[in-house]
């Protein structure tokens, strides 16, 4: 019977994984993180058959002792929190047998700043850029901790899952993003806008195939010699579902939301509304996930569109 620790179970991604983890191994030992009294009890009463660790990401006690009790450890609750992701590392290569390591970070290591009219038309590909990936420059958002989980002793067979920008509404106890909350609150102050005439390409994924990426990736790191996955240098993935322009964006949020027409607007006028938006709404930021669909992984969920709009009603419900 293997043992399951993760971490972020109750946000939008790791909230996710959790509900998939449950559903799919009903009799594994699963673990999760709650930083307060609240948290665990959300979570017991959701999955009442898993098993509560009081702590936050600075209980690094906490954190070294449960991962080397699992079998398995899932981080998503920060990819940019050293000090939890070295507590992990530590308490998985206590365990005589090692054990396997997956942790979450974002699109955002390989967007460039924003910069006027300029757009990167790099598609990053997860096989064939792979050496680079896992040696970009540490200034890069992401890098100190990829860098960490990377250097990770011989016996700890780690994973890094990228996603790019997650849509969708998930199964956990947070079931929205928080990119989709931003858009839609900036877009009900300011009105539907875009940058550069909407030209810029980022890649998405759906919460739910994101979830998906996850269980395959427990499933093959149980088995002997890491099943058919890859891990260590080689256990960088991608996880995307398709790219929409922010021009298809926009105009998609315009709809669902029930705004007006889209309106161009400078670089420095988003940076006024919301700095995140010279980011989600100004730069390139697309990838292949080559070496998932490598593993069978394939993204089967709804239209960027369809679930763009079921995640502003949920986000309607939990403002009521």
């Amino acid at each position: 019977m293997a043992r399951i620790f993760i971490t972020g179970a109750t946000g939008y991604i790791g909230g996710n994984v959790l509900d998939e983890l449950v559903a799919k191994y009903p009799t594994y030992v699963i673990t999760a993180l709650a930083r307060t009294e609240t948290a665990a009890a959300a979570l017991s009463k959701k999955y009442p058959t898993i098993r509560i660790a009081m702590g936050d990401l600075d209980s690094i006690t906490v954190l070294e002792t449960e991962s080397e009790k699992a079998d398995v450890v899932i981080h998503t609750a920060d990819a940019d929190h050293p000090a939890s992701a070295k507590a992990l590392i530590a308490g998985v290569s206590r365990r005589p047998q090692g054990g396997l390591l997956l942790h979450t970070s974002g699109l955002t290591i390989i967007m460039d700043k924003p910069n006027g009219d300029y757009l990167n038309p790099r598609v990053w590909d997860d096989i064939a850029d792979v050496n680079e990936l896992t040696s970009l420059p540490d200034t890069h958002w992401h890098r100190p901790v990829d860098k960490i989980i990377l250097e990770a002793p011989e016996n700890v067979r780690t994973a890094i899952i990228c996603p790019p920008r997650v849509i969708g509404l998930g199964k956990g106890i947070k079931n929205t993003g928080r990119g989709t909350a931003a858009l839609k609150e900036s877009f009900k102050k300011a009105g539907p806008f875009q940058i550069n005439s909407g030209a810029p390409k980022q890649s998405y994924i759906h919460n739910n195939d994101l979830a998906k990426l996850y269980l395959l990736l427990v499933s093959e790191g149980l088995k002997p010699d890491g099943g058919a996955a890859q891990w260590k240098d080689e256990g960088y993935y991608f996880a995307e579902g398709g790219e929409a322009s922010i021009a298809e964006i926009a105009e998609a949020s315009a709809k669902a939301l029930g705004l007006g027409a889209v309106r161009e607007i400078s670089l420095a006028e988003a940076g006024d509304i919301g700095r995140i938006f010279t980011i989600l709404c100004g730069v390139n930021a697309r990838c292949d996930a080559r070496r998932a669909r490598k593993l069978g992984w394939e993204p089967t969920e709804k239209s960027y569109h369809h679930a763009l709009a079921e995640e502003f009603a949920a986000l309607d419900g939990e403002n009521e």
